[in-house]
């Protein structure tokens, strides 16, 4: 009988310090958002029109991530801007929660942002991916039914999310809610964030400074970095990794030829560029062709993914590469680099797969991010041949 005793006292000490470390966890998050919460000039506008607190404690935002680590930064900043917004301007009192892709390689992403961002490790990118949440999806659907505000926010303008955010609120005061119970940690009705928001977003726009103090980087990622007077480009080599897939969703870059003339035509001659790429050995074209107009270019190689980030990320003089590459534009906001120049290419496949979306950027307010970033277009050299056919046609 004291045996039993025994086991029954030890099974209830080992629950009882489960518990704290789960609580520790929530803590540690909350600690770390409320550092990257506080007020901007711009986010504090919203004050004036804020309207009373819901008064839900269990009210969530839950953030479908996916993609690699800088997909991952992009969701994880609607997520942030989401909360923020929802408090200053609609008096929501939210928490955000993560779920991750049904995809092996959210595993590696998620190790990789909490590596080399430090406020993103306590975060629990398991959270949602529960049959508890799955439960709770499950009765928000036969709820709300297809209202895609709440079932899968997907929001790129301030009048898209405001419309999202003001139907939140009001479903949150509705009658026929399920009952809420006190020790839930998620509330119906909650929000399902499923957008980016990289670096021509409006919430980027926004709350800029409270997205780079939750992304302050880990300096111990770090290997090579780029000399004061080198302009870095990252070659994404989308098109070499994925030929057709890259080709049918129009993620084509600038070829070398016209790289050398036209998006470093600013260059002189002894000018020097250091080339970053996820297949460094698949730049040899990019090199001849930058060199053939005398400027000095070396390829960085022998590093991982993680610190080729870190070299973007500490270029000095500029940083050039493509829009589409959320791992260039990623470390081009968040960097050290006094000019941020990103790229989009006008073409057939462009125009054709993305729309009006072929040409990405962003009219920046807020005035670091309007000094040091910028967006390009050029033509690819498809392109150029054929309005020289059409004009002799």
């Amino acid at each position: 009988m004291n045996t039993k005793r025994v086991a029954i006292r030890i099974a209830l000490i080992a629950l009882a310090i489960l518990g704290a470390v789960s609580y520790l966890n929530n803590f540690l998050t909350i600690v770390v958002l409320l550092g990257a919460l506080e007020s901007t000039p711009m986010a504090s506008s919203f004050r004036n029109t804020s309207l009373p607190p819901t008064n839900t404690t269990a009210v969530t935002i839950v953030v479908q991530l996916s993609g690699e680590m800088g997909n991952q930064l992009g969701k994880l900043s609607s997520g942030l801007g989401l909360q923020l917004w929802a408090k200053e301007k609609y008096g929501i009192d939210a928490t955000l929660r993560l779920q991750h892709q049904n995809n092996g390689k959210w595993k590696r992403a998620m190790e990789n942002t909490k590596t080399c961002f430090p406020n993103t490790r306590p975060f629990d990118f398991e959270e949602c991916n529960t049959d508890e949440f799955n439960y709770l999806r499950t009765k928000q659907n036969k709820l709300f039914a297809n209202e895609t505000a709440l079932l899968n926010m997907r929001c790129y303008t301030e009048g898209c999310i405001d419309a999202s955010l003001s139907f939140f609120q009001k479903a949150l005061q509705r009658r026929d809610l399920p009952d809420r119970n006190t020790n839930a940690t998620i509330a119906i009705p909650y929000l399902l964030v499923d957008f980016f928001s990289n670096a021509n977003s409006v919430i980027l726009d926004r709350y800029y400074g409270n997205i780079k103090k939750l992304f302050a980087f880990d300096n111990a990622c770090c290997k090579a970095v780029p000399e004061p007077d080198e302009s870095v480009f990252h070659v994404r080599n989308f098109i070499a990794e994925q030929p057709k897939r890259g080709l049918r969703l129009g993620f084509e870059e600038l070829s070398p030829n016209k790289t050398a003339l036209e998006l470093f035509s600013h260059l002189k001659a002894g000018d020097k560029i250091a080339i970053t790429s996820r297949m460094n050995d698949k730049v040899g074209d990019y090199v001849k062709s930058l060199t053939a107009r005398g400027l000095v270019v070396r390829v960085i190689k022998g590093q991982s993914p993680l610190e080729d980030f870190c070299f973007l990320l500490k270029a000095q003089k500029e940083l050039v590469g493509p829009s589409k590459s959320t791992f260039a534009a990623w470390a081009g906001v968040l960097g050290d680099a006094e000019i941020v120049r990103l790229y989009s290419i006008d073409s057939t496949h462009t125009r054709k797969n993305m729309g009006d979306d072929f040409f990405s950027n962003y009219n920046y307010t807020n005035e670091k991010l309007r000094s040091r970033v910028s967006f390009e277009l050029y033509r690819s050299e498809a392109s150029d041949k054929e309005a020289t056919m059409n004009k002799t046609a």
